[in-house]
């Protein structure tokens, strides 16, 4: 690899940084702004015990996903 595909590819990479940075800054600021409306939208549609633990009802389409336990499995490895 020459100097100048050594420096597109640093500037690229930089420029990729930059912006993963940038979306990280907005996705924050998003849930703070909202935090208060996403608390209250996420409780009106959430199942919970007299404890106050979430539930998934044995309909719900989320409960039959089986990559969370994959990835989790993974990371125990």
């Amino acid at each position: 690899m020459g100097k100048g595909e050594k420096a597109c590819k640093n500037k690229g990479e930089k420029n990729m940084q930059a912006l993963a940075k940038k979306t990280r800054d907005s996705f924050t600021d998003f849930l703070a702004k909202n935090r208060a409306k996403i608390i209250r939208t996420t409780e009106a549609n959430s199942a919970k015990t007299k404890k106050g633990i979430i539930t998934l009802s044995k309909e719900d389409s989320w409960r039959n996903e089986n990559e969370w336990d994959e990835i989790y499995k993974d990371s125990r490895k």
